[in-house]
């Protein structure tokens, strides 16, 4: 395994912070079990702090899933482990920022976020397209009520 160039290779990868394909992880698997464990540890935090930086409703939020993550990290008492796991987080960070979801965060919760007016419109359109629609068939049915009342 170790003495496999691509092996290295694929963990030299992995250690500057980058994610594995998935055919570099089924290379693994066969030709380097042993750092399996290692691999699979380091991607369960990164694609946790991946989905906390989806669930963040605001920039700022991302921002403090980032900080809360590195003062884990900072925890390590491996110095190696903490290094290749802050490249994977920093990693992960800026791969997100760089996301179209991320760009259409709101900075902070100070930020109001602007609805383009035309979808606004639309909705109050069709809402009030329902409620008049409803009146209507409830003016029917009491005008028949009252019709067959008489």
């Amino acid at each position: 395994g170790d003495d496999n160039p691509k092996v290295q290779q694929i963990m030299s990868k992995f250690k500057s912070g980058q994610k594995l394909t998935a055919e570099e992880m089924n290379y693994m698997y066969q030709n380097a079990p042993g750092h399996m464990d290692f691999i699979n540890r380091i991607q369960r935090e990164r694609e946790l702090t991946e989905l906390s930086m989806q669930l963040a409703p605001t920039k700022v939020d991302v921002q403090l899933v980032a900080i809360r993550s590195a003062k884990q990290i900072e925890k390590d008492p491996n110095p190696e482990m903490r290094e290749i796991r802050l490249k994977h987080l920093a990693n992960a960070k800026l791969e997100y920022e760089q996301t179209e979801e991320y760009e259409e965060k709101p900075n902070s919760p100070m930020d109001k976020q602007e609805i383009p007016p035309k979808v606004f419109t639309k909705k109050k359109n069709e809402l009030n397209h329902i409620t008049q629609t409803a009146l209507q068939a409830y003016e029917k049915t009491n005008s028949f009520k009252n019709f067959n009342s008489k």
